[in-house]
């Protein structure tokens, strides 16, 4: 791709310096360093030849001829990251030249990119980037409830030809544009990457489109609720999983036993009459939590492992499997006071056994896991899954990542103070209570989420397990509730303190907080930061204090 004299990184007689970038349609990052990037979105005005269709000549040697060769203006967006609160022109100018840099075949075609100015023709038409639009968020998402509106198009690819190791499309002469709104998962990607999956609607010609050339996008809005949470599959069958022995962990030679205490299984799916010939396209959810482990010395905590997503099952000879490529596990620890989240795919095809009534696989896996001054060291292991239907924690296979997070079902609660862990006895609903040991003054913090909530009330119930074994009857502690949402200007809105003095001891009392018009309001807008904190200040007993079910009341 050649850059021609057209004012290339020019405007209004003042160029653009383009320093050693690596660009992306999900970013550009500058050779300016930057203190704390912030993520914009800039328009820009292209010009660019495009070839829509090569030839090669006897020797196999591709050109375009003139007469295939058209210039193409168009207005596009990109996301950059750019310094706060004003972006510099070198930044936004180096997010439109991907434009002049992506997908072409060979370096013969011209490009000029312009950063676009506001009517009044100083300030750069540059904005802030929407949440979800540049960057996934970290939030407790409900699924692909996010909403991406947005103009894409491209040259589809008609025809290939391969010469000197190199396929190249003789045939793009067919320049697709289409307006679209698409659901999405801002956990997982962004508008950006959702708008340009190099994919356009198969109803423009009929046809799938494959790989698009020369691409253009326009980014109009991000809603992060604008979309419905999709529906349920029309069948699902949960499992829950029992305690005990589960398999090994081998570090450095060394094997260490894994002892599950609960977690469940979900599959899409139905089983006929006599609860044997079961027909299931995948496993959708997978979670399992283990006792703390010893390894090599070092106390791991809060394991848990879950399933990254959903895992499509196939059925070979009569017997159902999960392809290795499709299973892919997360697991997460706590140790030496930080958490540690490690990706890992079994190293085989992982075959099932599976009734109306249970189901069982074991995955061998291997990874590379984070360890001490940087280091990671190689682990190997095995895991074998083992549920049935009569199993408690079959009851909370079905929760959404929400009703985890409220229902304490899963350490989506930090603290820097308390000791956290699962409680699988102590519980008022669920399959799980959060046990908060220590004592004095301890804030137990919830992962973000993203509003509105719903069920909105003005109160908000808490159940608390007091526990026995108090050193002073006469203090119990106390318990305070705060909200935030930083990105709507609410940080720590104090809803209240409950006092525990005169509660029963061995026993799980509600408490509850008022929820003032200002907060219900922040909540009941579009936010994707927002989180929940438990002040617990307790005595130290042996037994500690347990949370759950988070609700608001009708």
């Amino acid at each position: 791709m050649k850059l021609r004299s057209w004012g290339i990184g020019r405007w209004g007689g003042v160029s653009a310096i383009v320093g050693a970038a690596c660009c992306s349609i999900a970013g550009c990052r500058t050779d300016v360093e930057l203190t704390v990037p912030v993520p914009f979105v800039v328009t820009c005005d292209i010009n660019r030849e495009e070839c829509t269709g090569f030839v090669f000549d006897g020797g196999g040697n591709p050109s375009c001829p003139n007469q295939n060769i058209v210039v193409q203006s168009f207005t596009a967006t990109a996301c950059f990251s750019g310094t706060h609160p004003t972006p510099t022109l070198d930044q936004a100018f180096q997010a439109c030249e991907q434009y002049c840099t992506t997908l072409y075949d060979l370096d013969i075609e011209q490009c000029e990119a312009l950063v676009r100015r506001k009517p009044n023709g100083v300030d750069l038409d540059v904005r802030d980037s929407l949440p979800g639009e540049c960057f996934k968020i970290q939030t407790a998402s409900n699924g692909p409830t996010a909403k991406a509106t947005c103009t894409r198009g491209g040259r589809a690819c008609a025809a290939t030809q391969t010469s000197g190791g190199k396929t190249i499309c003789t045939d793009q002469s067919n320049l697709i544009s289409e307006n679209v709104n698409l659901c999405f998962d801002p956990t997982k990607e962004t508008a950006y990457d959702l708008c340009t999956n190099n994919n356009v609607s198969a109803t423009i010609f009929g046809i799938g489109i494959g790989v698009l050339k020369e691409p253009r996008l326009v980014v109009t809005d991000v809603q992060l609720n604008g979309c419905p949470p999709p529906a349920p599959p029309a069948a699902l069958i949960a499992y829950g999983i029992g305690t005990g022995l589960v398999g090994t962990v081998n570090i450095g030679g060394v094997a260490t036993p894994l002892t599950a205490t609960g977690g469940s299984v979900v599959v899409d799916g139905a089983c006929d009459g006599n609860g044997e010939n079961c027909i299931v396209p995948d496993v959708r959810s997978m979670r399992v939590t283990f006792a703390d482990t010893v390894v090599q010395g070092v106390t791991v905590q809060n394991l848990e492992g879950r399933l990254a997503a959903p895992a499509p099952i196939v059925v070979t000879n009569g017997v159902p499997r999960i392809p290795r490529a499709n299973l892919q596990l997360e697991l997460s620890g706590t140790f030496l006071g930080g958490t540690s989240r490690v990706q890992v795919s079994p190293t085989q095809d992982v075959p099932l056994q599976l009734d109306a009534q249970s189901v069982s696989f074991t995955a061998p896996f291997s990874a590379l896991v984070p360890a001490l001054n940087n280091v990671v060291v190689p682990v190997t292991g095995s895991i074998t899954f083992a549920g049935s239907t009569s199993n408690p924690g079959a009851a909370c296979g079905g929760f959404s990542i929400l009703q985890t997070l409220l229902g304490f079902e899963d350490l989506g609660w930090t603290s820097t103070q308390a000791s956290l862990s699962l409680s699988a006895t102590r519980h008022t609903q669920g399959c799980y209570g959060l046990n908060v040991a220590g004592g004095g003054y301890m804030v137990v913090n919830s992962a973000r989420f993203a509003t509105p909530l719903p069920s909105l009330s003005p109160t908000l119930a808490l159940d608390v397990f007091v526990p026995t074994g108090q050193p002073n009857p006469y203090w119990l502690g106390a318990v305070q509730l705060y909200a935030s949402c930083p990105s709507g200007g609410m940080n720590n809105a104090y809803l209240g303190q409950v006092e525990l003095t005169g509660k029963p001891t061995g026993a799980f009392s509600t408490l509850t907080y008022p929820v003032g018009s200002g907060v219900m309001a922040t909540l009941s807008q579009t936010h994707n930061d927002c989180f929940f904190s438990v002040a617990v200040n307790v005595n130290a007993t042996p037994t500690p204090v347990v949370l759950d079910n988070l609700r608001f009341l009708p």
